[in-house]
């Protein structure tokens, strides 16, 4: 009888060891188990493939560098027409101002000027002129694109598109000292030439100005393409 229980006891000693074992080797749910940390993540084909450079990329930005230096041509070629218009405007009527007085100047602006501007706009193939917001001279009366500039009295050189692909430029005029004698205040003027304006200009608004206000302006327009130039 004994030796019936022993053996008894030992088969079941043996099932519960069996068990335990099953029991260890079962997964435990933990993701931070064996089992778990080999699990990997399936690979994403759309990061291992590299983005292909767009064949356009090269040539967009050649199209841009060499818009940009038609750009600072063109700029360029307004700031030297604007130049060459002031400087011999000015040397014309330092010449007549020391030769035949102040008086005989006004006919240098009158019949002189617009002629001196049409052969400088030719010589650097653009068009130009001169405006304000106080004229002495009707026919300087400001271009469409340029009316805004007036209004706000833009004091810096601008630079914009026009509709017709040409680039307008606008250069600020600041009163100099010797063209007091012709726009600037009232006892600023002599009288001959009080008269000589009343004369021309009878409509004339172009005096009133102190030393380096605004008098107005140089406009360019410089054509849409190189070859025009």
């Amino acid at each position: 009888m004994r030796v019936f229980s022993s053996l008894v006891s030992s088969v079941l000693l043996l099932a519960a060891l069996g068990c335990q074992t099953k029991s260890e080797k079962m997964p435990s749910g933990d993701p931070n188990s064996d089992q778990a940390a080999v699990t990997q993540t399936p690979p994403n084909p759309a990061a291992e493939t590299p983005e292909p450079e767009s064949p356009f990329r090269h040539e967009t930005s050649e199209g841009d560098d060499e818009q940009a230096s038609v750009s600072r041509k063109r700029r360029s070629v307004a700031e030297k027409a604007k130049d060459a218009l002031f400087t011999r405007l000015s040397a014309r009527l330092t010449e007549v101002m020391q030769s035949s007085g102040p008086a005989a100047a006004i006919d240098v602006c009158s019949n002189e000027a617009l002629s001196i501007a049409d052969t400088v706009g030719k010589e650097h193939g653009v068009s130009i002129g001169r405006t304000s917001f106080k004229l002495r001279n009707p026919v300087n009366r400001p271009r469409e694109w340029v009316k805004p500039f007036v209004e706000k009295r833009s004091d810096t050189p601008q630079y914009l598109p026009l509709d017709n692909g040409s680039l307008g430029a606008l250069f600020p005029i600041h009163l100099k000292v010797k063209c007091l004698m012709c726009h600037g205040q009232q006892d600023d003027i002599l009288d001959d030439v009080k008269a000589e304006l009343a004369k021309r200009y009878p409509n004339d608004e172009a005096t009133g100005f102190k030393l380096d206000e605004l008098r107005g302006w140089f406009w360019v327009e410089v054509p849409a393409t190189m070859e025009e130039i």
